[in-house]
């Protein structure tokens, strides 16, 4: 996984991720346990909808989900 920015870029395999969790402000990346410590943080507001759901289905099929559901998918 590739994050740039206009003053750094990292890059990172799946196997140095954790696993994520999903807000309904942005996706938290987190390291591997035990340690759970953000590693990166994905905010919603930067991306399209579209995008949205296609970084939710790319890190679904690379990393655990912690805790919640997507937004707007609540059971009530």
């Amino acid at each position: 996984m590739r994050f740039a920015g206009t003053r750094v870029e990292t890059r990172r395999g799946w196997r140095s991720l954790g696993g994520y969790v999903e807000t309904a402000a942005g996706f938290v990346l987190l390291m591997p346990p035990p340690y759970l410590l953000v590693v990166h943080y994905l905010p919603k507001r930067a991306m399209g909808r579209d995008d949205t759901d296609r970084l939710r289905g790319v890190l679904d099929r690379h990393l655990p989900r912690h805790g919640g559901r997507p937004p707007g998918t609540e059971v009530r």
